[in-house]
């Protein structure tokens, strides 16, 4: 097992609280005449129009300022116009790969290949030198040149960092994306998370880490669910990760393997036999089948793939059979099935003449040894040590005070008084 780290802990701001409310758009229904609405939608169009007038005219200048800095500094125009228009955020949706810019970035690739970096050819220029080779391409031609494009597009994304900084950073900087974008959905929508993030692989050092929306939710969690610990679930996760979430990989014995799969069959037997009784929380009997499942409840068990019908602790400890049974209940071959009336009835009497004949043992409330018999006197401890046998000790009785001698005794006192 790989040695694991100190987990690091993040919580979000205790209370967070949204610059302005997104409210919905309100629409108020006003009854107009015709001739209003003829006139509404007059000044609609014009204003619409006014607006694209306006919006087009700022693109035109933006697009050729665009190509002056692309012809002064060297990179294309789209770069500079996502910074005039976007400032350079990358987390809006990307433009579709078309074949003019997958031919472009192909065509870059190949004549810039051996060039060092002050002589690499600027890409407009290429693109004008060579346009009669894209005009000649044919449609399939394109396709493949969109594919590769889009191949070398997705491995930039995908790809594995071939170094352990690389790899540290990419995977804080995308936590931390991950939690300014849970926060912000809190303002929205007003929502509570927590996630947990470790390594798979020993190539790098990494913490595991965790986030917490609220501060109080890793404190209720630790009260509420027992052994509840960051540090033990952020290390055996890690460990298991690292395993390749295999879970024979990370077993070590094959005694492992046996009391895990056991373990599932049980929980998978104890889940079908509460489904098919309809009662939450019923465990299989096991030792009672045929007088507790088959004749008390009425279903019987089809598909069980071992030898030995019996409960699975006491199962043998071979892999493959016990791995067997576990599927076919995954997969529902092994199932409770309802038996009809009369089936049952036979069961019944198939299970009383065995009973009856001693080759089947019945379910029996064991019985009081001292039934029939009184019960002796209790001994009480008397005060001296010693052991009084007198028998059990009696309440003892309630003395109520005679109102007439409390009346005579208050008449006393006052006469006493005077």
């Amino acid at each position: 097992m790989a040695n694991t780290l100190r987990a690091e802990i993040t919580y979000g701001a205790p209370t967070v609280v949204a610059a302005k409310a997104i409210a919905p758009s309100k629409q108020s229904s006003v009854t107009l005449t015709e001739a209003q609405r003829a006139e509404a939608a007059r000044r609609a169009a014009d204003r619409n129009e006014q607006v694209e007038t306006t919006i087009r005219q700022v693109y035109e200048f933006a697009e050729m300022k665009a190509n002056e800095l692309s012809q002064t500094c060297g990179k294309k125009a789209d770069y500079y116009l996502r910074l005039m228009f976007t400032g350079g955020e990358k987390l809006g949706k990307g433009r579709k790969v078309n074949p003019y810019n997958a031919w472009s970035h192909q065509l870059a690739k190949d004549k810039n290949a051996g060039a060092d970096p002050g002589e690499v050819t600027n890409l407009l220029r290429l693109q004008q030198e060579y346009r009669n080779e894209y005009d000649n391409l044919s449609e399939g031609q394109k396709y493949n040149l969109c594919s590769l494009l889009l191949e070398e597009c997705d491995s930039r994304i995908y790809g594995i960092c071939v170094n352990q900084k690389g790899c540290t950073q990419d995977v804080m900087n995308t936590f931390r994306r991950i939690t300014t974008m849970l926060i912000a959905l809190k303002c929205r929508c007003g929502i509570e998370a927590f996630i947990g993030l470790v390594r798979n692989n020993t190539e790098y050092d990494l913490r595991p880490q965790w986030f917490f929306t609220s501060t109080p939710i890793n404190r209720y969690l630790t009260g509420a669910i027992k052994k509840w610990d960051v540090e033990v679930i952020g290390s055996q996760m890690e460990a298991f990760a690292i395993a390749g979430c295999e879970l024979f990989t990370y077993l070590c014995t094959n005694r492992d393997h046996a009391d895990w799969l056991k373990n599932e069959i049980r929980e998978k037997m104890n889940a079908m036999y509460a489904e098919a009784t309809g009662q939450k929380g019923t465990t299989m009997q096991y030792k009672t089948f045929q007088q507790t499942v088959v004749i008390g409840q009425g279903l019987d068990l089809v598909g069980w793939t071992h030898k030995s019908f019996t409960n699975p602790q006491s199962l043998p400890a071979s892999i493959e059979p016990l791995r067997e049974l576990r599927d076919t209940l995954e997969s529902g071959a092994c199932r409770f099935v309802h038996l009809l009336h009369a089936e049952r009835q036979r069961r019944k009497r198939i299970f009383d003449e065995g009973v009856e004949a001693g080759t089947a043992s019945a379910k029996v409330r064991k019985l009081r040894s001292g039934i029939g018999k009184k019960r002796g006197t209790y001994q009480r401890q008397s005060d001296a040590g010693g052991v009084d046998e007198a028998g059990p000790a009696h309440k003892r009785r309630r003395i109520e005070a005679n109102p007439s001698d409390a009346d005579l005794s208050s008449e006393d006192s006052e006469r006493d008084a005077d």
